[in-house]
């Protein structure tokens, strides 16, 4: 099991073809398995909208 936001993401993106696809794919779908407490803060201090309530 992955468990590593970080390498999991950078790995997706260094892959040959799509990598803005499969980096957002990617990081869409451990980012909802994970959590955000599992995303590192210098990468969720770059989001746009942040700071918005997501409901």
């Amino acid at each position: 099991m992955i468990n590593d936001f970080k390498k999991a993401v950078i790995t997706a993106v260094n892959k040959n073809r799509d990598r803005d696809s499969t980096g957002a794919i990617t990081g869409n779908i451990l980012g909802a398995y994970l959590r955000i407490t599992e995303i590192t803060q210098e990468w969720i201090e770059k989001v746009e909208m942040k700071d918005e309530n997501n409901q």
